[in-house]
């Protein structure tokens, strides 16, 4: 077996892939401004829903997590941008927006979907990260945020 081959399961044992991109917070976004990246998906995914946002996550190898939960506190001039998702009709798939983070679900809903089998090329080739960070501007940002 070389390390190109993965193993093929007839059901595979998942319920949910997402493949996510985060970035430098595009500070100028506002829920308007989601609404016209969702101009762009809304063929596809014509189901919006708002979630709280997901905290940024940066992983620091070497450094020991402690485990223990932390408390925050934030003043803030306005209320915080929420997630928006944009759903597909049978709810197996959906794309996540916020202003730092992108992104794309596959997830089993009923006993009968299949899990569409990738290794990513097809939500690369539909350019949906780089499309999203394309539209910066778009949404008040001088320039293309960075990777994370």
């Amino acid at each position: 077996m070389t390390s190109r081959m993965l193993p093929d399961f007839e059901n595979p044992p998942l319920v949910e892939v997402a493949l996510s991109v985060q970035f430098e917070p595009i500070e100028q976004m506002r829920t308007p401004q989601i609404g016209f990246l969702w101009a762009e998906f809304r063929d596809r995914f014509p189901v919006t829903q708002e979630h709280p946002p997901v905290d940024p996550v940066i992983e620091r190898f070497g450094i020991a997590r402690t485990g223990a939960p932390e408390v925050r506190l934030q003043m803030l001039e306005s209320p915080p941008l929420p997630r928006v998702w944009f759903v597909n009709p049978t709810g197996t798939e959906l794309i996540q927006v916020q202003n730092d983070r992108f992104i794309h679900n596959w997830r089993k809903v009923d006993d009968g979907d299949k899990y569409p089998r990738s290794d990513g090329s097809a939500i690369r080739s539909q350019g949906r990260p780089e499309r999203t960070c394309r539209e910066a501007p778009r949404f008040g940002s001088t320039r293309v945020p960075p990777f994370r």
